[in-house]
């Protein structure tokens, strides 16, 4: 039969847990971050474009 868990081993294991969980949340957040950023980038780079008001032999060649 297992002794029963004391609370610092309690608090130990949630923290780890908690921790990992972070970690796992702040990689995905960084990542999105960075992609809504390219993404913001490549909607200006096509509003610019778009401004220029280029021909079809002009789109053909970017």
């Amino acid at each position: 039969m297992n002794p029963p868990l004391d609370f610092t081993t309690m608090s130990a294991m949630v923290t780890a847990v908690v921790g990992k969980g972070q970690h796992k949340l702040r990689q995905q957040f960084e990542y999105n971050k960075k992609v809504l950023k390219l993404d913001s980038t490549d909607h200006r780079l096509v509003q610019y474009v778009d401004d220029l008001k280029p021909n079809k032999q002009q789109i053909r060649s970017i």
